[in-house]
């Protein structure tokens, strides 16, 4: 990864010009961002999960869940990491990747304890929220809550977010 401590994550581009896609930076914190291009079929909202798209290219997300088959039984959302802006469809933007939670989730279900394992609701509270793990969803975690749930919000600093990248 390359330290760029000056880059500001919650602009959108029209163009992918300005970073390659799939390129992964530092805050001054050491929090890993990615340049993605936001594919799915509404705007992405601040604070919001950002999924892995269903085509499978590295750095192309989406607002909606992308589902892989868990023991030819039910689907799980593919955590990419979270939406730093709103980004409409087919624009670029950064996501964070790893680390402490920059920017407060947008919705939870209201029942998220410090220590939960955090998924991506399947769409029962809303599309890009935030649920605690259930059985059989330890492939979806996504991170973990440092603090409990605010309402219906986890705010920024209460959550960690699990890197699926390797990197």
């Amino acid at each position: 990864m390359k330290n760029m401590v000056f880059v500001d994550f919650t602009k959108v581009y029209t163009a992918a010009g300005h970073e390659v896609i799939g390129t992964v930076v530092e805050d001054a914190f050491g929090r890993p961002f990615m340049f993605v291009k936001q594919v799915g079929a509404t705007s992405s909202a601040v604070g919001e999960w950002a999924n892995m798209a269903s085509s499978g290219t590295m750095g192309e997300v989406s607002r909606t869940a992308a589902t892989s088959l868990i023991n030819a039984v039910s689907t799980v959302a593919l955590c990419a990491g979270v939406f730093q802006s709103i980004a409409a469809v087919d624009t670029y933007c950064w996501i964070q990747i790893g680390g402490v939670g920059v920017k407060t989730l947008a919705v939870t279900d209201g029942n998220v304890a410090a220590g939960d394992p955090l998924v991506i609701d399947g769409g029962a509270t809303a599309v890009g929220a935030t649920d605690t793990m259930a059985d059989g969803e330890e492939e979806s975690c996504c991170g973990f809550a440092l603090a409990a749930d605010s309402g219906t919000t986890q705010l920024a600093g209460s959550y960690t977010i699990i890197n699926h990248y390797g990197l």
